[in-house]
């Protein structure tokens, strides 16, 4: 279930209540510079102009729970430097193991 989550107690509540779901829960984090964030966002041609205003405006609340989503995830991947289908073969490599 691919979703952006800023706030540590929703977080542990999708978790927790998915884990009590099924325990084969993971979560990861797919990361990137804040730099990067911000091309992407630029660049994107499918959002409306308000809905790349808003990102940008989110973007600093993102940066300040880096601090604790990328210790809390059970696997982060640096997306900087990566596709799409790269991205997916780091997670379906980090599944295998």
């Amino acid at each position: 279930m691919p979703m952006t989550v800023q706030r540590r107690d929703y977080v542990e509540e999708v978790l927790g209540g998915l884990r009590q779901i099924d325990a084969r829960v993971h979560h990861v984090v797919l990361d990137a510079t804040e730099a990067t964030l911000l091309h992407r966002i630029d660049w994107d041609s499918v959002e409306p102009e308000h809905a790349k205003e808003w990102r940008t405006a989110q973007l600093p609340r993102f940066m300040d729970a880096r601090r604790w989503l990328l210790p809390a995830a059970d696997v982060v991947v640096q997306t900087d430097e990566l596709s799409a289908e790269m991205v997916a073969g780091e997670i379906a490599r980090w599944l295998s193991v």
